[in-house]
């Protein structure tokens, strides 16, 4: 693909379930690199390998067309392990007992980081994005989670090289939205969250409800804690006054002014 102009800044983009992905969350992937795309800065996209969506998940390649020309794609590969469909990859232990085995590969995974299926991506996608910043310094990382494995490589070039980052959490990695309880791994997310949190230039949430349970439980940061809303208008879905829209553009409403406010941060 096409690289954006040589102006703005280069922005890498984390996230596991972009296109062809079709859960939650893709629009508003798309509609933020659409955005970001439309204001000039050159964007790189970290996700997850085509195979992934093929084989594992599930997903629709005709997504793919939805993604600006603009934007880098690259891909990292993700190892199936306990939801590989291809009986003829199991090792012998699963076939033996695929209950025992599941439990030990649980929690092999969450051993690194707090999260199961999407954890053990952190190694390899963190490598990569080490990689992407040494070929063209990026100067801003935003993480979309869920899975909250995105988190993990935007703390990584934190940490290690300075990069600012956005985090953008739809509902919450120490909250089950659904519920209101916390989640199964929540008290080894928590320093998790409370280390991302006190780093992030900023971090979005999709609604009012959950953006002020942050802020309650982490007042320190509650002033970088931001709502960043959908805007599901289907009129911005296909054509709009007989042409066509961007891809992604009915997605986000509220992105444009919380782009504003971050890229203020970053200058001042």
């Amino acid at each position: 693909m096409t690289r954006a102009n040589a102006g703005g800044l280069h922005v890498l983009y984390v996230a596991w379930g972009f296109p062809p992905n079709q859960g939650q969350g893709v629009d508003r992937s798309l509609g933020t690199v659409a955005e970001l795309v439309r204001q000039g800065h050159r964007v790189t996209v970290l996700t997850a390998d085509l195979a992934t969506f093929d084989l594992v998940t599930g997903g629709d390649r005709s997504l793919l067309d939805r993604v600006p020309e603009a934007v880098r794609v690259v891909r990292v590969a993700m190892a199936a392990r306990p939801r590989d469909p291809l009986l003829n990859r199991w090792p012998a232990d699963r076939i033996a007992d695929p209950s025992v085995w599941g439990d030990t590969v649980q929690k092999q995974q969450v051993r690194a980081f707090p999260e199961d299926v999407s954890g053990p991506w952190q190694p390899r996608a963190d490598a990569v994005a080490t990689r992407i910043h040494e070929l063209e310094p990026v100067d801003l990382a935003i993480a979309a989670g869920e899975p909250y494995v995105d988190f993990s490589v935007a703390l990584r070039l934190h940490v290690d090289h300075g990069v600012p980052f956005v985090l953008d959490d739809r509902g919450s990695w120490l909250l089950d939205a659904s519920t209101g309880e916390p989640r199964p791994l929540g008290e080894r997310i928590l320093p998790w969250l409370e280390f991302a949190l006190s780093q992030a230039v900023s971090m979005w949430f999709l609604n009012p409800t959950i953006a002020d349970w942050h802020r309650q439980r982490f007042p320190q940061d509650a002033d970088r804690i931001r709502v960043v809303e959908n805007d599901l208008d289907p009129r911005l879905d296909g054509e709009v006054d007989g042409e066509a829209g961007l891809p992604g553009e009915h997605a986000v409403a509220a992105l444009g002014p919380a782009l504003r406010d971050v890229f203020m941060a970053l200058a001042s």
